[in-house]
C-alpha cells in the first residue's frame, strides 16, 4: 500500500474530472484504488472521484455504482457528519446526472438533514436544484447559504444569483452577482454572469 501515491492520484483525478477529461480522471482514480486496501479511508474519496470521472465521461451507470460505493464505504469508516453529507450530495448529483430527479431530491434532503447550515454544501445543493429545475428550492438553499455565511461568501452570493436568474428574477440576480464580485473581484465567472445579466436588462424595452 502506498497512500501518498494514492493521494496524488486522487488530486489528479479530481482536477481531470473538473476539466472534463473523464477517461484520464477514471484512470487516475482506479490507479489510486489499486494502491490501497478497499477499507482504507482514502478509498472513499477515490470512489467519489471515480463517480465524478464517470459523469465527465458520460457514463451514468458506472457513475452511480461508484457514488453508491463511496457512500457504503463511508458508512463503515469513522467520519463526521460533513463527510457523510458530502458523499450523499455527490450521490444526489450523480442521480440527477442519471436522470433520476426525484431520487436525487430525496437524497439531497437526507444529505443536508444534519448539516443544514454549511455554506459550501448549500451552494452545491442550490446548483443541483437549478439543474433539476426546482427553482424555488434552489433559491431557498442559496439564501440559506448566504445567511449561513452572513453575506460574506462570494460563492454563496453567486449561487443565489444563478438561482434567481433561473427563476426569472433578473434584478435580484444582478444584485447577488454584484455582491459576489464585490467580495471576490477576481472571480471572472461571476463578473461574466453579471455583465450578461446587465446586458439583458439593458435590452428590455422600457
Amino acid at each position: 500500500a502506498d497512500p501518498r501515491a494514492a493521494l496524488l492520484y486522487l488530486a489528479a483525478a479530481e482536477a481531470q474530472a473538473r476539466a472534463g477529461n473523464g477517461a484520464a480522471a477514471r484512470a487516475s482514480a482506479l490507479a489510486g484504488l489499486k494502491l490501497i486496501p478497499e477499507d482504507a479511508p482514502l478509498a472513499v474519496d477515490l470512489h467519489v472521484a471515480l463517480a465524478a470521472a464517470e459523469r465527465a465521461a458520460g457514463k451514468p451507470e458506472a457513475a452511480l455504482a461508484a457514488a453508491r460505493r463511496a457512500v457504503a464505504l463511508g458508512e463503515k469508516a469513522a467520519g463526521g457528519a460533513w463527510g457523510r453529507a458530502s458523499r450523499l450530495l455527490a450521490l444526489a448529483e450523480t442521480l440527477a446526472f442519471a436522470r433520476q430527479g426525484e431520487e436525487a431530491k430525496k437524497t439531497l434532503d437526507v444529505a443536508l438533514a444534519s448539516v443544514s447550515n454549511d455554506p459550501a454544501l448549500l451552494v452545491r445543493a442550490s446548483a443541483l436544484l437549478v439543474r433539476l429545475k426546482d427553482h424555488s428550492g434552489a433559491v431557498a438553499r442559496a439564501r440559506s447559504a448566504v445567511e449561513a455565511s452572513q453575506g460574506g461568501d462570494a460563492r454563496a452570493q453567486a449561487a443565489l444569483g444563478e438561482a434567481l436568474a433561473a427563476s426569472g428574477d433578473v434584478k435580484g440576480a444582478v444584485a447577488a452577482f454584484g455582491r459576489a464580485v464585490e467580495l471576490e473581484p477576481e472571480n471572472r465567472d461571476a463578473r461574466r454572469r453579471l455583465d450578461a445579466l446587465r446586458s439583458r436588462t439593458a435590452k428590455k424595452p422600457a
